[in-house]
């Protein structure tokens, strides 16, 4: 389950990416497509700002969703390691990997 969330975590920040692409990209290629009077420059004025700050809290937001993500799988790596020191060995290991379609 842990690794499971893990791999939902860095899909998620994939997504979030996508849409920053899609914030910032898409504009650049239709330059001109608003036209070159007043009001397409007073849009770009508007929107530009605003495209910034959004394209920079998603980078923020993906930044901590790639971190969680690593963390968990960190933690699904230190569950499945044995401790030689104690001898322990996690009894139930299918069990960090149950996900909807079953043990993978």
């Amino acid at each position: 389950m842990v690794f499971w969330a893990s791999m939902k975590f860095m899909g998620s920040k994939d997504f979030v990416y996508s849409i920053a692409f899609g914030v910032s990209g898409d504009p650049a290629s239709a330059a001109g497509m608003a036209g070159d009077d007043s009001v397409a420059h007073s849009f770009a004025r508007k929107y530009e700002p605003a495209a910034r700050s959004v394209v920079k809290a998603i980078g923020t937001a993906g930044h901590g969703m790639a971190t969680i993500s690593s963390r968990l799988l960190t933690m699904a790596a230190n569950y499945l390691a044995p401790d030689p020191a104690t001898g322990f060995v996690p009894f139930n290991r299918q069990r960090l990997f149950v996900g909807s379609g079953g043990v993978q």
